[in-house]
């Protein structure tokens, strides 16, 4: 499934100080989580063809996209990459 992430908050969550600490610190991981996700839809793949191209489980895929994995590795990322047809680039 391929439906558009939103990242709801309420002004709240944003009136503690801490949440909003977290929630900056873990902006890397949230854009990085939908860039997969696009290029991933954008090729017509399911997170179970692409965990298979990567020797590895939906469940892992779904995490990543999810921007809930805090452990990728460059290594990762690039793997990823090849699988969705991009390339991985910093800056």
């Amino acid at each position: 499934m391929c439906a558009q992430k939103s990242e709801y908050l309420s002004n709240e969550s944003f009136a503690i100080p801490q949440y909003l600490q977290d929630w900056e610190q873990t902006r890397p991981y949230r854009e990085i989580g939908s860039e997969i996700m696009r290029l991933r839809c954008e090729g017509g793949l399911t997170q179970q063809q692409v965990a298979e191209q990567l020797g590895t489980t939906a469940s892992v895929i779904s995490s990543l996209e999810r921007f809930d994995y805090g452990q990728i590795t460059l290594n990762t990322l690039g793997c990823l990459a090849k699988t969705l047809g991009s390339k991985l680039s910093l800056g």
